[in-house]
């Protein structure tokens, strides 16, 4: 699969140029040292009472940054599922326009770069294999936010536009004309690559991501433990870094 996508990346590279990003952003401002989620606080209301799970660290860094972790990143009690994440989320420029890209595994913590952003009320493109649409349970601190409700939590304090571009689908691929040339965030989750999403195609899934990113504000990535395996989603987000 990597192969595939790095091909088809390259491809879609010499076709289209991406433009470079030319604005400025201060992306340590959101530099913090780790800390931990204890019930029910947060993702850890998917698990068992008395777990905690440990939040990564953020640094400025590059492409080779991304690493495994080795903490459980996320538990469903229900799913039977505790996945490691990454090491540590990683906020700097991607390779080819410059553009501010953030990379976490479990989704709802982009909310931490979005804070970059937020006080120009972006656009969301949100390319993943889920909605992400639950009612945010609490609107107070986006630390305690779900991978299920983060997009609400952002709409209801006005850090985002609220109509966002969900593509989910074959179905959602029309919206793809109406992504703003600007002021908009490309949003993807990884797990869209995982085998057993087929329903858009490898080709339709990088020309989404590939027009989304072009004059995006910023590319927040997660590689979505618990839904796609960490060695193949690193090495995703390590191509996506290196051609946007």
């Amino acid at each position: 699969m990597i192969w595939q996508l790095e091909t088809i990346l390259e491809q879609k590279n010499k076709s289209v140029l991406l433009p470079k990003y030319t604005g400025i952003m201060a992306i340590e401002t959101i530099v913090r040292p780790e800390f931990t989620l204890h019930y029910p606080d947060g993702n850890s209301s998917f698990a068992a009472k008395g777990t905690k799970l440990q939040v990564p660290e953020i640094c400025c860094g590059e492409l080779d940054d991304i690493v495994l972790g080795s903490e459980i990143a996320f538990i469903d009690i229900n799913d039977k599922i505790e996945e490691y994440g990454i090491e540590k989320y990683i906020i700097g420029y991607t390779e080819n326009t410059g553009t501010p890209i953030f990379i976490c595994d479990n989704h709802n913590v982009v909310l931490e770069a979005w804070q970059l952003v937020k006080e120009d009320i972006p656009t969301l493109v949100h390319i993943d294999q889920h909605r992400d649409n639950a009612p945010a349970t609490q609107l107070e601190s986006h630390y305690n936010t779900r991978i299920c409700d983060y997009i609400d939590f952002a709409i209801q304090n006005n850090w985002i536009q609220p109509e966002i571009i969900s593509i989910i689908e074959s179905g959602d691929l029309p919206k793809t004309e109406k992504i703003p040339a600007t002021n908009k965030i490309c949003n993807i989750d990884l797990d869209i690559f995982a085998p057993e999403c087929t329903v858009l195609t490898p080709e339709e899934k990088i020309n989404i991501i590939h027009k989304a990113s072009a004059g995006s504000s910023l590319i927040t990535i997660a590689s979505s433990p618990g839904f796609i395996d960490q060695k193949l989603a690193i090495s995703i987000a390590k191509l996506l870094w290196q051609y946007l």
